[in-house]
């Protein structure tokens, strides 16, 4: 049976990824919840600043675990709470290999040294050996009803829209793909022009992109197959995407990154700090 680990920091956003995650969303309901506080020890560093007791979080987290709990429940065994104390995202990368999957919240209480250094969201998403679900909309407790799923060619992204569509098919949601492609300049004159895309050039890669759809499902479940042509802004391609057909999920896979990539930040990763809704970051 699949264990998934939700880091509870007691948000609105963890809050979101335990009420999907006792859903079923997105590693199904036959899996075991271990939830993972971690108390960082800086937040508490004035005198007569105390961190909380471990009974008292255990009995916040059974609190927590009433509220969040949906009549879309379908995990049946109650989540445990398990507390460390250090540093969130180290402690949570060390305790993955234990996990086929976490779901994290995309806010945390870091202030903002954190938001310089990049959250412990998308430090968990550069790192991670598993996929990560990160919940970022925190005013909802609903399982998706929108999802869209970026894709290119490879079979990273087979297995993303693989997961993409079982997402839809436990949820009864519906399901966008598309497709954000390089656009080459031509180095003829100055200043650097760049041709915009020939219909049939559209047309041809949206065929493609039906193609690789049904090559992965064995049918055409998509009700939108969309290719955009950039200069190189993929993830904001991706994000505007989603805001304006009111997306809750992006899925995507995670590609293998070079050490240039790590300095420069993936897609991906670009992504979950730039999207307004969830993003499922497929590995």
């Amino acid at each position: 049976m699949r264990r998934v680990l939700i880091p509870y920091d007691f948000s609105p956003y963890a809050r979101r990824a335990l009420a999907l995650a006792l859903s079923g969303v997105p590693f199904g309901p036959d899996v075991v919840i271990d939830a993972l506080h971690v108390v960082d020890d800086r937040l508490y560093s004035r005198p007569g600043v105390e961190p909380p007791s471990d009974s008292a979080l255990d009995g916040y987290f059974r609190a927590e675990v009433q509220r969040a709990a949906t009549p879309e429940r379908r995990v049946s065994e109650a989540p445990t709470l398990k507390i460390a104390r250090g540093r969130p995202a180290t402690e949570i990368l060390n305790r993955l290999g234990d996990y086929g999957g976490i779901m994290i919240g995309g806010q945390g209480h870091g202030g903002l040294s954190e938001k310089f250094l990049g959250t412990t969201a998308v430090r968990v998403v550069r790192d991670s050996p598993v996929s990560v679900y990160v919940a970022k909309k925190s005013q909802s407790l609903a399982t998706p009803g929108r999802v869209l799923c970026a894709l290119e060619s490879d079979d990273t992204s087979r297995r993303a829209l693989k997961e993409a569509y079982a997402l839809c098919r436990q949820c009864n949601a519906s399901l966008a793909l598309m497709r954000s492609i390089m656009l080459v300049p031509v180095y003829t004159e100055w200043p650097v022009v760049v041709p915009p895309p020939d219909a049939r050039v559209v047309n041809t890669e949206r065929e493609r992109l039906i193609s690789f759809e049904i090559d992965t499902t064995k049918e055409s479940f998509a009700t939108q197959h969309d290719v955009q042509f950039t200069h190189g802004g993929i993830a904001g391609d991706i994000t505007h995407r989603a805001l304006l057909d009111r997306i809750d999920t992006i899925v995507v896979g995670a590609h293998s990154q070079s050490v240039g990539k790590r300095l420069l930040g993936s897609t991906s990763e670009s992504v979950v700090q730039r999207a307004s809704c969830d993003v499922f970051v497929v590995r």
